[in-house]
């Protein structure tokens, strides 16, 4: 499947909004998306990491893991 190539900004953006629409979760941070080798026929990037209490962190990122999986089936972007 062809990936569509968008800024880190735009993917950024999608993982905060979603964050905060997520119940409890809207004092839990990604850090910004970085550019990876891909995997597995995955995407070309990460989160690096998670900013909150440890407990909110685990419980948001649980909640919003299929999220993320979409957009990397989805995005890509550019190297750099």
């Amino acid at each position: 499947m062809t990936r569509h190539i968008v800024t880190a900004g735009v993917l950024d953006a999608l993982i905060k909004a979603r964050l905060a629409a997520l119940p409890g979760c809207g004092e839990v941070k990604a850090l910004g998306v970085t550019h990876s080798k891909p995997g597995h026929g995955g995407s070309n990037w990460t989160v690096p990491g998670w900013v909150g209490s440890s407990d909110a962190v685990e419980r948001c990122r649980g909640a919003i893991d299929h999220y993320l999986d979409y957009l990397g089936s989805q995005y890509d972007i550019p190297a750099g």
